[in-house]
């Protein structure tokens, strides 16, 4: 993960982040989000198991209180904002 702007007050960071294929776990409890997938596939499951499978070019948003897994197919890059509930 490499932030390329944080806000003075700490609440906004957007920067790169990149993964390779496997699994984790999210929760955005305190923070929202908002991706755009530059390369790679991936999928999302929310915890009540609904589904999104994403590519290049795709926009992910996660609002707060968002929880669920990341599942990596192919290594993959996105540009992120994370905004932290302040």
């Amino acid at each position: 993960m490499r932030s390329l702007f944080q806000s003075p007050d700490g609440t906004i960071d957007v920067g790169i982040w990149e993964c390779t294929p496997g699994r984790f776990t999210a929760d955005r409890s305190g923070s929202s989000e908002i991706c755009h997938i530059i390369w790679g596939r991936l999928e999302v499951s929310r915890a009540d198991g609904e589904t999104c499978e994403l590519r290049p070019v795709d926009l992910l948003v996660l609002p707060q209180g968002w929880k669920g897994e990341w599942r990596i197919s192919e290594t993959t890059r996105k540009l992120y904002m994370i905004q932290s509930a302040g």
